[in-house]
């Protein structure tokens, strides 16, 4: 009767861990990823979540010889170039092959179109100034009038700048 006891005991330990973690689960909230989504469909981005493509071996060359396709547009993970750009901004339009380099190190990449309105640009590149710590602006012809927001697997596209929103995605993915 005594191992029973024990048993019944040990059950009703166990249940109650489980039960009291799920109640923190439940009540802490949605993911910060989730978080993310939520603010980029409330300010009229998209946003996805992009499975992880192998990293290695670093490209040696630029462009590189046999370029592997990446999986997002812009590409959020994937082979890159054995170096970084600089964090900044840029006037011109950088090397995917070493945005990713950026991400895979933590970094941001915000990018806009070539149609992108010049007011909304500015703003971009005032934010990325003010917090520019693993950070990258540059344009990108291909995203005409969108700006996107790529970190780690994961991208946003927006038809404007919203500052709570990229906040948000800067304060979830960098360094990560």
């Amino acid at each position: 009767m005594g191992r029973r006891v024990v048993i019944a005991g040990l059950t009703t330990v166990f249940l109650i861990a489980v039960a009291g973690t799920s109640a923190y689960l439940f009540l802490r909230g949605t993911s910060a990823t989730a978080k993310v989504a939520k603010a980029m469909h409330v300010a009229g981005c998209s946003f996805a979540n992009y499975a992880e493509q192998q990293s290695l071996p670093d490209y040696l060359t630029l462009p590189p010889n046999d370029p592997v396709p990446y999986n997002s547009s812009p590409p959020t993970s994937g082979r890159h170039f054995v170096t970084a750009v600089v964090w900044g901004v840029y006037g011109q339009p950088v090397s995917e092959y070493q945005l990713v380099t950026n991400l895979a190190r933590g970094g941001i990449a915000i990018q806009w179109g070539t149609d992108v309105p010049a007011a909304e640009v500015k703003r971009v590149e005032s934010f990325i100034q003010r917090s520019g710590t693993a950070m990258v602006g540059a344009p990108n012809a291909l995203l005409g009038d969108k700006i996107a927001f790529t970190a780690w697997t994961h991208l946003a596209t927006c038809t404007r700048f919203d500052i709570p929103a990229a906040r948000l995605f800067r304060d979830t993915f960098r360094f990560h």
